[in-house]
C-alpha cells in the first residue's frame, strides 16, 4: 500500500521540481515584459526619489491614479528611505516633498 501511495505522489513531486527549477526563474522576466508593454499614461501621481547633485529623478518608486494611494506611497517611501529627497508629483506640480526649496 505504501509503495502505491509513494508512486502516486512521485509524479506530482516531479512536476513541482520542474516548476521550481524551470518556471520560477523566468517569472521575473515575464513580469518585466508584461509591465514594459503597459500603458502608464493614466497613472498621473508619481512618487520619486531625486538625485540631489544632478537635480534629476533617480527612481520612480510608485505610480498611481489616486492621490490618497500616492500619499500613502510617499509616506512609506520616506520611512524606508530616510534622508533622501522624495517627492509626490502630478505632472510638474509637487504635492509633497522632503526637500525644502
Amino acid at each position: 500500500m505504501s509503495v502505491a501511495w509513494a508512486s502516486s505522489v512521485a509524479p506530482s513531486a516531479n512536476i513541482l521540481k520542474v516548476a521550481v527549477l524551470i518556471i520560477l526563474p523566468i517569472v521575473p522576466f515575464l513580469f518585466m515584459r508584461y509591465c514594459a508593454g503597459m500603458d502608464t499614461s493614466d497613472l498621473e501621481f508619481k512618487v520619486e526619489e531625486w538625485d540631489e547633485p544632478q537635480n534629476r529623478v533617480r527612481y520612480i518608486l510608485a505610480m498611481c491614479t489616486n492621490v490618497l494611494i500616492g500619499q500613502a506611497a510617499f509616506d512609506e517611501a520616506v520611512k524606508q528611505r530616510p534622508n533622501r529627497p522624495i517627492t509626490l508629483r502630478i505632472g510638474a506640480r509637487v504635492i509633497k516633498s522632503t526637500q525644502s526649496r
